[in-house]
């Protein structure tokens, strides 16, 4: 055995997979040599919300190399949803064409599988989808009437935000949003997969392992232990390839039906729909505080949407909770279900958002203050996370905003 000492942190260390990865020689999802693969392509919808109403095949099938046309009227049946506005958990089932419903724009409402990439890709252009097109819900402003509470925990409350406000001798009130984001990683998303005697073996770049092999086998209902997902490397994920997306399943749904390895591949158009986003956020600061700085009063409310089936929201609110001293504080998450795709997790999903929206009111309140911003946060360090109602075990907060500000000379501005 190979031993060596090493410091813990500060050191550098040769990445075993560097010298593959310069080299273009790592193997992605992609790129495995499996005989008899076809290929596999989604048809998407071109409406945000209807049903549809007729599917022509007819020319598609027509087409060279084409194996099989795969809509909601031959799917296999999967698992569904055992409840209205089911949270978009690690391990949510996925089911994919299993109705005529339409629920967003680009909603997967075919598969075509045919012997090569291209001719799948040609003949996914010549299926022809009827629907009958309702007036979708897009607008999170039109439809805050809508907007509910997800779930006990999206809530949190410590002492009287009402109080702390009456006592301050200054506040603010500031709203902020953040955009919709896309994760949209170098490599696509893209999968191959065998279904052979009830086991499923999949070449996919998923972010976590074990959590998607559950959620595969809970939408096929079949054990867990029939579900192999290899994947050495990901170009990339951000949080997009953290969940089982409907590609996954479309690709096994394909391999079941022809009994041939599928290759299935994400078009870079079709991420901006099918793997994930980070959602919109309206976000509320109230904020309170005496004259000497102290905060006395800290209210955080995130209204976001959620798609029409499934829920998911970041929480934006969390790090109000524990990141400064308030004996008042006030936390609230709402959704809007909206006829567009479920959001999921991007690159610290609700901190990121959450700690823009809280440092900017603190910036805002030092200004009115008449303090200096990293007094202010000084003034008002903890070392207790106020939220759980413990110590932190190691919390450098005043010392890295001092250090900070030493180093880039913040005294000499």
């Amino acid at each position: 055995m190979n031993t060596r000492n090493a410091s813990g942190v500060g050191e550098a260390i040769n990445r075993v997979e560097g010298r593959l990865k310069v080299m273009g020689l790592a193997k992605y999802a992609s790129e495995f040599p499996v005989e008899k693969l076809v290929y596999a392509q989604g048809v998407n919808s071109t409406i945000a919300k209807g049903r549809i109403t007729a599917i022509d095949t007819s020319e598609a099938k027509k087409q060279k190399g084409v194996l099989e046309v795969i809509t909601h009227l031959n799917a296999p049946r999967l698992k569904a949803f055992d409840k209205k506005m089911p949270s978009y958990t690690l391990t949510t089932i996925a089911p994919v064409l299993q109705n005529a419903e339409i629920l967003h724009y680009g909603q997967f409402v075919a598969c075509v599988i045919a012997e090569t990439f291209e001719q799948a890709q040609y003949a996914s252009r010549l299926v022809k989808v009827t629907y009958q097109e309702d007036k979708p819900d897009i607008h999170l402003n039109k439809n805050r009437g809508k907007a509910y509470k997800p779930d006990e925990a999206a809530d949190f409350k410590r002492g009287s935000i009402e109080t702390g406000l009456r006592e301050a001798a200054v506040k603010v009130e500031e709203t902020y949003t953040t955009p919709i984001e896309h994760q949209h990683p170098m490599e696509l998303h893209a999968a191959i997969i065998s279904w052979n005697n009830n086991k499923v073996k999949m070449y996919a770049n998923q972010q976590i392992l074990n959590e998607a092999t559950i959620s595969v086998s809970d939408t096929f209902m079949i054990p867990k232990e029939n579900v192999q997902i290899i994947a050495p490397y990901i170009g990339g994920g951000f949080g997009s390839k953290l969940r089982v997306n409907k590609h996954l399943i479309l690709g096994t749904m394909a391999s079941k039906m022809l009994g041939r390895p599928v290759k299935i591949t994400v078009t870079r158009q079709q991420m901006f729909t099918n793997t994930g986003m980070r959602q919109f956020d309206e976000q509320v600061m109230k904020i309170g505080a005496k004259q000497d700085g102290s905060l006395t009063a800290l209210a955080h409310h995130t209204l976001s949407h959620t798609a029409m089936d499934t829920q998911y929201y970041e929480a934006c609110g969390n790090v109000s909770k524990m990141l400064y001293n308030t004996p008042n504080n006030e936390i609230t998450h709402r959704l809007i279900p909206l006829n567009l795709p479920c959001p999921d997790s991007m690159r610290a999903p609700g901190e990121a958002t959450g700690s823009f929206a809280l440092e900017c009111a603190m910036d805002e309140m030092a200004w009115k203050l008449k303090m200096d911003p990293i007094d202010f946060r000084i003034k008002n360090d903890t070392q207790t996370d106020l939220g759980a109602g413990k110590p932190f075990s190691s919390r450098l907060l005043t010392e890295c905003l001092r250090i900070g500000a030493d180093k880039f000379g913040w005294k000499n501005r």
